[in-house]
C-alpha cells in the first residue's frame, strides 16, 4: 500500500502497575461414614481484578480487539512522542525518518505490562479415600479431581472463555501401600480431552491425556549414619505416553498442549538429623 512494513512493539512495564487482588469464596464439606472413608467436595468461586499483563505477538485477531494499543501510520508528532517516552530512542537512527515515520514504520505496538484484565473463576474440587490394614502393609486408595465451570477472562474490555478450547476436567487415581519401613504408590493422572480452536486443520477435538508415575520410598533403620537416612525413587509417565496431537495452525501464536517429558527416572537421597 506503500507504507511501512517495520513493526515497533514496546516493551517493559507500563507506569502506575497496582498490584493485582482477588476475592473468593468456597464451600464444601469432609464426611467419613466409616473408619478409613473419607468424602471431600469443595465448591469455589473466585474473582479475579487488575490482572498484570500484556498482549502478545500482533495476531489478526489481536489487532482487531485491541485498537487503542497500536498506532497505525504514526505522524512526526506521534513519534516524536514515541522516542520521549522509551529508554532507547538512538536504536532507530538512520532507521527510521523522524520527519516522515510512515515511510518505513507500519505500526508501533503497546505491549507492556500493565493491569489489563481480571477474570471469573467458578468449579469444584472433590476427592474420595480409603485406607485399610492388611497382613501385608497398609493399603490407601484415593481419587481426587477439579472440574471447572466457568472461566471467563477479560483482557481490554474483551471477554472469552478459557475454557472453550482447553481442558476442564483433571482427576488424579491413587493405590498406595506401606509396610514398617518402605512404601510405594502408583498415581495415574487423567487430563481432559477438549474443542480444538477452529483454524486447526480440520482437528475437531484434542484427546485426552493420561500418565502413570510411580515412587517408591525405603527409609534405613538401624544405628550410626544408616539411622535418619531415607531413598526415594520416581518413575514419571511410566509408559512414556505421548501428549495428544494438536494441529494448530497459526504463524504468530504459539500453541502448547500437554507438555510432557516423556518416560524420567528420578532418585532422591534425605537425611534427618534430628
Amino acid at each position: 500500500t506503500g507504507v511501512g512494513t517495520i513493526t515497533v512493539p514496546t516493551e517493559g512495564t507500563a507506569p502506575g502497575v497496582e498490584p493485582q487482588t482477588a476475592e473468593s469464596w468456597a464451600l464444601g464439606f469432609d464426611l467419613e461414614p466409616l473408619e478409613g472413608l473419607l468424602f471431600k467436595f469443595n465448591y469455589y468461586e473466585i474473582d479475579f481484578d487488575d490482572i498484570i499483563g500484556g498482549l502478545a505477538v500482533p495476531t489478526e485477531q489481536i489487532r482487531r480487539d485491541f485498537p487503542d494499543k497500536f498506532i497505525w501510520h504514526p505522524t512526526a508528532d506521534e513519534w516524536a512522542q514515541f522516542l520521549t517516552e522509551i529508554e532507547n530512542p538512538e536504536a532507530f537512527d538512520g532507521i527510521i525518518d523522524p520527519a516522515d515515520p510512515n515511510a518505513t514504520l507500519a505500526y508501533i505496538f503497546d505491549r507492556r505490562v500493565t493491569n489489563f484484565g481480571e477474570a471469573e473463576m467458578t468449579g469444584f474440587d472433590f476427592g474420595v479415600s480409603y485406607y485399610h490394614d492388611t497382613n501385608f502393609g497398609m493399603m490407601t486408595y484415593g481419587v481426587t479431581g477439579n472440574q471447572q465451570l466457568t472461566f471467563d477472562l477479560t483482557e481490554g474490555g474483551v471477554t472469552s472463555d478459557q475454557l472453550e478450547n482447553n481442558p476442564d476436567l483433571t482427576v488424579q487415581g491413587m493405590i498406595g501401600w506401606s509396610r514398617d519401613n518402605i512404601r510405594a504408590k502408583v498415581t495415574v493422572n487423567y487430563t481432559d480431552g477438549f474443542d480444538a480452536v477452529e483454524d486447526s486443520n480440520m482437528q475437531r477435538s484434542v484427546d485426552e491425556f493420561v500418565v502413570t508415575n510411580l515412587f517408591v520410598g525405603y527409609d534405613f533403620q538401624g544405628s550410626g549414619f544408616a539411622e535418619g537416612l531415607s531413598l526415594r525413587f520416581y518413575v514419571d509417565n511410566v509408559f512414556d505416553e505421548d501428549p495428544p496431537e494438536y494441529r494448530y495452525n497459526s504463524v504468530n501464536e504459539d500453541k502448547i498442549s500437554g507438555f510432557t517429558l516423556g518416560r524420567m527416572y528420578k532418585v532422591g537421597l534425605s537425611y534427618k538429623f534430628l
